[in-house]
């Protein structure tokens, strides 16, 4: 029998395990497609994808660029994490610039400290027509709709506003 202090042990560790498990090898090659109707009638059509982590697997890279095209977004968001390491980031750029539709990206942690090169990652954006984002925003044309791009120093001013 298993007494509750062996269970609470065993839960203590398995946990942890579990979630490294997880994202180190389900979540990383995790392809998710979900469709949201916001207003009736429709509006625009835009893919948000994140997280990419490219390290070589040119494979994979290709299946994600492909099930990104094949949505004929309007437009697409990324929200950080190209690469892990900068490396990877001339062969990642390349596959940003295969998507078919303006690509607006802001910086996650990795690209921060794996030391990107941010001046070719600002043209790789633009040559989809879209932009990378460090504190900074554009109205993507044709829509209103604003995209804001953080810088690691400005999540940090974000506040909630105060209490009532």
């Amino acid at each position: 029998m298993m007494t509750r202090r062996k269970f609470l042990t065993l839960t203590a560790f398995a946990l942890p395990t579990a979630a490294y498990a997880n994202a180190s090898w389900v979540e990383p090659t995790n392809i998710c497609v979900r469709e949201l109707t916001l207003t009736p009638g429709g509006g625009a059509r835009f893919v948000h994808f994140t997280d990419f982590h490219y390290k070589g697997d040119a494979e994979y890279a290709a299946e994600v660029i492909a099930t990104i095209n094949r949505q004929q977004p309007a437009f697409v968001c990324f929200s950080g994490d190209l690469v892990e390491d900068k490396a990877f980031a001339p062969a990642a750029l390349d596959f940003i610039r295969q998507i078919k539709a303006p690509v607006y990206g802001a910086p996650g942690n990795h690209d921060y400290l794996s030391q990107s090169p941010f001046p070719e990652y600002e043209k790789a954006f633009a040559e989809t027509g879209g932009a990378w984002l460090v504190d900074c925003s554009v109205v993507v044309p044709n829509f209103d709709l604003e995209i804001v791009g953080l810088a690691l120093t400005s999540v940090q001013t974000l506040q909630s506003p105060p209490a009532a």
